[in-house]
């Protein structure tokens, strides 16, 4: 794709943290209609707070070549980082605590379109899944051009527990997205 970035790299340097804060006492339920089929139909703005998306630590978006290391996440108000349309990314000596007050406190999240990605040396507690590799399609940023698998992801060397009841590694295919 022509808007496609290239070689980020965040790295923590000494005792980097990126702290959420106090909750805003909103969830992903405040934003998201549904029809009756349980499909996605539109994002409403409710008191015009921004949506839960605005919550994630570190979003990544069709970007090449990424690294995400030596940082410890506190107080995540919703995901602490995603990747959507992302490849040969590697996330590593990560830590995160997550007291689950508020719903969908994911650690790592590989989606759509995500490949070639190593994962390791994550310790901590989520409120929801430490890594989650999910084939969900939530249309938040339109349909792509790339192929939407989730491939060739390695995760290794992960010490955590849940606050919610939820997994430490979840492997969630749908809609046709295929992950292997």
């Amino acid at each position: 794709r022509k808007d496609r970035e290239f070689d980020i790299s965040i790295t923590g340097r000494g005792n980097a943290v990126l702290d959420g804060g106090t909750p805003l006492d909103i969830c992903e339920a405040d934003f998201n209609i549904f029809d009756e089929n349980g499909n996605f139909v539109k994002v409403v703005h409710p008191h015009g707070l921004p949506s839960m998306w605005e919550n994630i630590g570190l979003r990544f978006i069709n970007v090449e070549r990424l690294k995400v290391q030596n940082i410890r996440f506190i107080n995540t108000r919703y995901w602490a980082m995603a990747f959507w349309y992302c490849s040969h990314g590697v996330v590593r000596d990560i830590s995160i605590k997550a007291d689950n007050n508020v719903p969908n406190q994911d650690g790592v999240n590989i989606r759509l379109g995500s490949h070639n990605f190593l994962i390791e040396n994550i310790d901590g507690y989520t409120g929801d899944d430490t890594i989650a590799l999910t084939g969900l399609d939530c249309q938040r940023f339109g349909k792509s051009d790339m192929n939407e698998d989730i491939h060739h992801v390695i995760v290794r060397n992960v010490r955590s527990y849940q606050t919610g009841e939820c997994d430490i590694v979840r492997i969630l295919p749908r809609g046709g997205t295929q992950i292997y």
